[in-house]
């Protein structure tokens, strides 16, 4: 899976699948709204130390940085339909 490009060749997003922290996901985006789709309050999976990865084209994964150190980064995941895992509270 490769991310797309837009007119300006600029990638879209696209994260690790939770199910296996290997498969590339896009991200999904609503149309009208365009507000990112989310899966809210799932914890997901954590793959040891999976590192951010690229695309055939060199497209890297999304990533953040670590809550507990502010150093440490780390991978963010999304689920098979696209949806960006998140944890609201």
């Amino acid at each position: 899976m490769n991310a797309k490009h837009d007119e300006n060749h600029v990638p879209t997003m696209i994260a690790i699948s939770d199910a296996d922290g290997v498969t590339l996901i896009p991200i999904k985006i609503n149309p009208v709204t365009g507000g990112i789709k989310v899966s809210d309050g799932m914890a997901g999976s954590v793959y040891g130390r999976v590192s951010s990865q690229h695309d055939d084209n060199h497209v890297p994964t999304m990533s953040g940085v670590s809550s507990a150190d502010m150093t440490t980064v780390v991978p963010i995941f999304a689920d098979s339909n696209g949806y960006l895992l998140i944890k609201s509270t």
